[in-house]
């Protein structure tokens, strides 16, 4: 399947050019169901060569843009949302990863596709759980960190939906 951005999401990035997702064809190896992504030094092999996960509580993600992978997502779909103001689940992003060669150089191209995952679960909780490596990028969304006793020693950003 492939999930287009809001009509709005498609200048986020400041190149004008629209940024889509399609799940990446999956593959069974070593017993293990995983996402059959292309060996590209461009992305982290290890976190995109584990498996197991897979629908329906989990979504792998290749972003697209101008016909290139620029950007890889795992979801939890179905994570425990921790507030009580929602009867739904949560989402969590598992892993991102912008392509190596495109981080940092202006486009905010990552930072794009995450306003379109928040503007497509704009209803559901959105989990994060930053590395030291990636709290600088977090951070820019100003959403807080989550302080319920479910979170208790974990340190996990939620972005609550609006009410």
């Amino acid at each position: 399947s492939t999930g287009q951005p809001p009509p709005d999401s498609e200048r986020l990035n400041g190149v004008g050019e629209a940024i889509t997702w399609e799940e990446p064809e999956m593959v069974v190896m070593h017993g293990r169901r995983r996402p059959d992504y292309a060996d590209d030094r461009r992305f982290t092999r290890t976190w995109w060569a584990n498996g197991g996960l897979g629908p329906p509580d989990h979504q792998w993600r290749s972003y697209i843009q101008r016909g290139e992978e620029v950007a890889r997502l795992l979801l939890h779909l179905r994570y425990p949302a921790h507030s009580s103001r929602t009867n739904s689940p949560a989402v969590m992003v598992w892993s991102f990863e912008v392509r190596e060669d495109l981080r940092c150089n202006g486009t905010h191209l990552g930072t794009a596709i995450i306003q379109q995952l928040a503007s497509e679960y704009r209803d559901r909780e959105i989990y994060v759980g930053p590395t030291q490596q990636s709290a600088s990028f977090w951070a820019r969304f100003g959403w807080p960190m989550c302080n319920c006793t479910e979170c208790d020693g974990r340190d996990l950003i939620v972005r609550r939906p609006k009410r």
